[in-house]
């Protein structure tokens, strides 16, 4: 870091301007920050993903996932914009405005803040960085803006704005700043956000239901319904335009808007507490499609990003060419994110828009240009129709994005939706069958064939025999992705490959996929991979060929839902709660490691939601990789005890050992905050089968638990906690017999 004078810092091109700091950071998250500052010292941008999943800490995830820049990354700014950042904070969202802007100006309170957020950006030339107070820094702030953002900050303006209605004044300020035509944009929790009403604490109390009670206790902290921000967009002359990211603004996957409202069945991703405990008091996905149903879903969105206008009827005014809609897919390797939109034209022509996240991703849009016209030709004179793609190029030709022609119509997935709800079950799997009766009876199918590409993509298996295959093989042929309008049109067609691939796997995806979507209780009884004319034996293969296939497409990156399986904050219904006070710990969140002959280590370990029966009876069922030679269990992180009443591979009884006293032949006592269950042997490639009771036991109480079971045996042992890997002293272990 270099300093010209007392008021002038740079680290690397970024300038920070201390004028109005008063040396004091009046917001701070204590060692929190000093972490992150030595971390964004030491990494690189692309290697984040992964240094949150070794720190495991909500503040690595909040300040530091490149899914916080999904909130702007979709709106209209320019190389000829400059942006005003309102509360930059550590530079979540810095970086992705940087990109897209001429110039960006940040104000933030913390100095420790804005040293995190210059340091991740030093290689950029067009941000700066203004430290201090925002009612002082105003002060000085001369130019107008094209676009002034509060992401995360408009919620604290009563902790900083000295007025009577210091959120009103706040917008009223900011507004004397926008250039005509300039856009306001806030990103804030809707106070009466359903995850609230659901059983999520407020984000910036802690607390229950203290949004939707009106912060009885503290006026510092205070967030709006859709209602409230457009009262207060009105008052401030501004022209108010929602958006409403999902599942919030802080990691949003989707961003919806009035124009292109969230379908049923859309928003099941609900449970993603990373912050703080939670409870569940409803299945917030079914609450969703209700309030979907009834048209209500914009006042219980669990976030607003609202575009506020000085002045519509100038440049980017709402009558221009807009995005209505985005999804963000970035859980995948750099080669496969892309982003992609739903706009709205001048004339008001809707078109789906593919952007690539970054130049690695050009080539995965060029093969989905390429796919189009083979796909057309293949499925030439069936009932699937190819969606038309048109490449846009940059002024020397290169790729810089596609666009798709937009369909309307209800998907083969709402078809199937549909008949279900109408009792039309035989319907349902008439349509089911025609769909894979259409696919078998393709021209030019070809027999198998074993590629370097196949085996790169999905693995070391062994196909079925006699399997036949596409020519070129449209993967996601999932019926969510296929409209019914003039026959099955192909909406997507991004997972397209040039050699051969069963063609039954095919069908056995969007059976799957379609499993996966139904509501609790649909087709009950009905065997739907069986309908499609799919084995047991099949249905194994095609899994593992699924697993390797979505592997390939993440490639090294920890998703959401695998980082929440390792530091997300626990959640229990209220049921479960009334039932067993245990359920706290979530007992059915199990651990599973893998050795493939280098021992057990984090790296190879898996959270898995087992199935949780009545009596408590825990039921898991796990497929295990070809190349497994031992497994590790750990049920939960507690004392505990566990009855071990099945444990097998393959239809086969296990052997276990265990690192805690065995009371009988199959219930152990475990006094460490780490329970394990070795099996030390397993088949690769069969079902893995466990089902078990778990207990909870105080520290206390289990201490005279212990105490009286070694006076019982009159020879105490000591029990021992391990790390990741096995010991060889195999004393150290109890042997479990299931039964």
């Amino acid at each position: 870091m270099e300093q010209n004078g007392d008021k002038i810092e740079r680290v690397g091109k970024v300038v920070l301007d201390l004028t109005d700091y008063t040396g004091d950071d009046l917001y701070s998250e204590g060692s929190t920050e000093d972490e992150l500052l030595e971390a964004v010292r030491s990494h690189e941008a692309k290697e984040y993903n992964r240094l949150i999943a070794d720190v495991r800490k909500w503040g690595f995830l909040y300040h530091l996932s490149d899914f916080r820049g999904n909130i702007v990354d979709f709106l209209p700014i320019e190389k000829t914009d400059t942006v005003l950042e309102v509360g930059a904070g550590c530079g979540a969202v810095t970086g992705t405005l940087a990109e897209k802007a001429g110039r960006v100006i940040c104000i933030d309170l913390s100095h420790k803040r804005s040293l995190i957020n210059a340091e991740r950006n030093r290689e950029r030339d067009n941000v700066e960085i203004r430290v201090g107070n925002f009612q002082d820094v105003e002060k000085g702030l001369e130019e107008k803006f094209d676009y002034i953002t509060l992401i995360g900050a408009f919620e604290y303006a009563g902790s900083y704005i000295e007025a009577p209605d210091p959120y009103g004044e706040f917008l009223r300020i900011l507004a004397k700043h926008l250039k005509d035509g300039g856009s306001l944009v806030i990103a804030i929790e809707n106070k009466y956000g359903l995850k609230y009403f659901a059983g999520c604490r407020e984000d910036h109390t802690g607390k229950f239901y203290d949004g939707i009670e009106g912060y009885p206790d503290q006026h510092a902290v205070r967030t709006f319904s859709a209602k409230g921000l457009r009262r207060l967009a009105e008052a401030a002359s501004l022209t108010p335009c929602f958006y409403y990211p999902y599942p919030d603004y802080k990691l949003p996957v989707t961003v919806y808007s009035d124009e292109r409202l969230p379908s049923l069945g859309e928003l099941n991703d609900n449970v993603c507490n990373f912050d703080t405990d939670r409870f569940v008091a409803f299945h917030e996905g079914a609450a969703f499609d209700e309030l979907i149903r009834e048209g209500s879903f914009p006042d219980f969105s669990n976030s607003f990003l609202v575009v506020l206008k000085k002045d519509d009827h100038r440049k980017g005014g709402f009558d221009q060419r807009r995005t209505v809609y985005s999804k963000h897919s970035i859980e995948r390797d750099a080669r496969f994110q892309v982003r992609t939109d739903l706009e709205i034209s001048e004339q008001g022509e809707r078109v789906i828009v593919k952007h690539p996240f970054s130049r690695a991703a050009l080539p995965h849009l060029e093969n989905m240009a390429r796919a189009g016209a083979k796909l057309a030709s293949l499925f030439s004179g069936t009932k699937f129709l190819v969606n038309r793609v048109k490449r846009i190029n940059d002024g020397e030709g290169a790729l810089r994005r596609l666009e798709f022609e937009f369909l309307e119509g209800p998907t083969l997935m709402d078809e199937l939706l549909t008949c279900q709800a109408e009792n039309r079950t035989d319907d349902a799997l008439m349509v089911l069958k025609s769909f894979c009766d259409t696919l078998r009876a393709l021209r030019d199918l070809i027999p198998f064939e074993r590629t370097p590409r196949f085996t790169e993509i999905f693995g070391e298996i062994t196909v079925p025999e006699g399997s036949y295959c596409m020519p070129v093989t449209n993967a996601d042929l999932i019926f969510s992705n296929l409209i019914s309008n003039g026959g099955w049109n192909m909406i997507d067609y991004e997972w397209t490959f040039d050699f051969p691939i069963p063609l039954d796997f095919v069908i056995y995806r969007a059976v799957f996929y379609l499993v996966q979507e139904l509501p609790e209780g649909c087709f009950a009884g009905v065997d739907l991979f069986g309908a499609a004319g799919l084995t047991a034996g099949e249905c194994e293969i095609y899994r593992l060929m699924e697993h390797s296939f979505q592997c390939y497409i993440k490639g090294e990156r920890f998703t959401l839902p695998e980082l929440y399986s390792i530091m997300g904050r626990d959640s229990f219904t209220l049921g479960a709660a009334s039932r067993q006070a245990s359920l706290l710990f979530r007992p059915a969140h199990v651990k599973l490691y893998y050795d493939r002959g280098s021992g057990f280590s984090e790296w190879d370990s898996y959270g898995v939601d087992a199935g949780l029966d009545d009596d408590g009876t825990i039921r898991l069922k796990v497929l295990l990789p070809e190349d497994v030679k031992a497994l590790r269990l750990d049920p939960v992180e507690s004392r505990c005890m566990v009855k071990v009443r099945r444990l097998a591979a393959g239809g086969r009884a296990l052997e276990a050992e265990a690192n805690g006293e065995v009371c009988g032949k199959n219930t152990v006592l475990f006094d460490t905050e780490d329970p394990q269950i070795l099996i030390p042997e397993v088949e690769p490639g069969t079902l893995f089968e466990v089902e078990y009771k778990i207990c909870m036991i105080d520290r206390e109480l289990f201490s005279d638990l212990a105490g009286r079971l070694a006076q019982a045996q009159k020879e105490p042992e000591r029990i021992r906690l391990f790390a990741d890997r096995r010991r060889e002293t195999k004393s150290e272990w109890r042997r479990i017999q299931p039964g």
